[in-house]
């Protein structure tokens, strides 16, 4: 319920992810690119806000929080932190430029670029094809496109992270595979309007994190999911089936 600072993280997150576990709150999501006062909320389709209460700085060992949502008095809250590459850079490798702070060790990228609902090419800064590309408006109430093609293997294909529904494709959302230094955004509103757009991109990286698929067999001895260490956070989600994230 007052200001204070979160640390022991023994690195300066450019990427946090907040949920209230004990009320009924939105999932806050922040970026060093976006700026930390800025706000969007992975559990539905707003537009960005603008909260200078909630966090309040981006620290060498982590993060400050103000008086609002994610640190009211007597609340339990979890949140997941990302090392990016500090300081936004311009990319220019895209058809687009854009705005990128990558971490090419952890396979972990944020991409800031200003849209134009036709199909382009836009620069992740990573040295490798995504796996998994996170992608929003900032400034318009749209869903959260989640490029998984190259995890599937098929073109175009997308999940919604603020929706149950299953796998869908649209070359207007996704017009190509990712690739080792672009992605490419289709003319949908949804992944290139004409308005800032933020993407989060994540590839797999040995011994440290991994993106992938298995099949369910609904069975108490279900499939074993190899990742090649032990995963201190697990996202799941059904491809094929209405379920929830």
């Amino acid at each position: 319920g007052s200001n204070r600072s979160i640390t022991g993280l023994n690195f300066q997150p450019d990427f946090l992810w907040g949920k209230s576990r004990t009320n009924t709150l939105n999932h806050y999501l922040t970026d060093s690119v976006r700026g930390v006062n800025s706000q969007l909320y992975s559990d539905g389709t707003g537009s960005q806000g603008t909260e200078t209460v909630i966090y309040t700085a981006f620290n060498s060992d982590g993060f400050s929080l103000g008086t609002g949502d994610m640190n009211t008095s007597g609340q339990n809250y979890a949140h997941w932190a990302w090392k990016g590459g500090g300081t936004a850079s311009t990319n220019e490798d895209g058809s687009i430029d854009s705005s990128v702070s990558a971490n090419t060790t952890a396979g972990f990228s944020i991409v800031n670029w200003n849209g134009t609902e036709a199909s382009a090419t836009v620069g992740h800064g990573l040295s490798q094809a995504p796996e998994l590309i996170i992608v929003k408006d900032v400034d318009s109430a749209r869903g959260w496109p989640s490029n998984i093609e190259n995890i599937t293997g098929t073109s175009n294909q997308y999940l919604l992270l603020n929706d149950a529904d299953s796998a869908a494709t649209s070359s207007a959302y996704w017009g190509g595979t990712p690739g080792a230094s672009v992605f490419t955004v289709g003319d949908s509103a949804n992944t290139n309007d004409d308005a800032s757009m933020i993407a989060y991109c994540f590839h797999s990286v040995e011994g440290y994190s991994k993106v992938g698929s298995y099949a369910g067999n609904a069975n108490a001895d279900g499939p074993f999911v190899y990742t090649g260490f032990r995963p201190a956070f697990v996202i799941i989600k059904a491809t094929a089936g209405t379920e929830e994230w």
